[in-house]
């Protein structure tokens, strides 16, 4: 499931030679988990670190994972930093509380909903921009129902 909040034509409109060749950017959600290393392979390379006095680099850690998670929710909470309403404190605490970047992904709804209500779309808009560069992105063909809407008349 992709989220429609922002999207951005790849190739000019005023360029395209015909309606066929558009092509959208989609944000989608970071993959549900990482495929986990079974235990017996975790405890072997434990015990090869210990055999030949290895140091475990930094970047394998859980907990410089966890600083890049901090640093992206500090993002989240500074596009939020001139809302002092309820709503706005609201958002703040779940993106506090969220514990991997797919949570942080779904919370970007409710961001962008607390920014709309008192800044305006537009504001809204470019700050969900800034933090869609922390979520991978895909390049699809525009459908033709998404071009074909019709006008009932009653």
């Amino acid at each position: 499931m992709a989220s429609f909040f922002q999207i951005h034509p790849a190739s000019d409109a005023r360029h395209a030679a015909d309606d066929e060749d558009m092509h959208w950017l989609e944000v989608c959600p970071p993959t549900l988990s990482t495929r986990t290393t079974p235990m017996w392979r975790k405890t072997m390379q434990r015990l090869w670190n210990w055999l030949w006095d290895l140091d475990v680099s930094a970047e394998a850690s859980p907990s410089a994972r966890a600083v890049g998670l901090d640093a992206i929710k500090d993002e989240f909470c500074r596009a939020l930093w001139d809302l002092h309403s309820p709503s706005a404190t609201v958002a703040r605490d779940a993106v506090q509380r969220a514990n991997s970047l797919r949570e942080l992904w779904h919370l970007r709804a409710d961001l962008f909903n607390v920014v709309a209500m008192h800044r305006g779309q537009a504001i809204a808009s470019a700050r969900l921009d800034i933090l869609n560069a922390h979520f991978p992105v895909r390049i699809t063909a525009r459908s033709t129902e998404q071009r074909s809407s019709h006008t009932t008349q009653w």
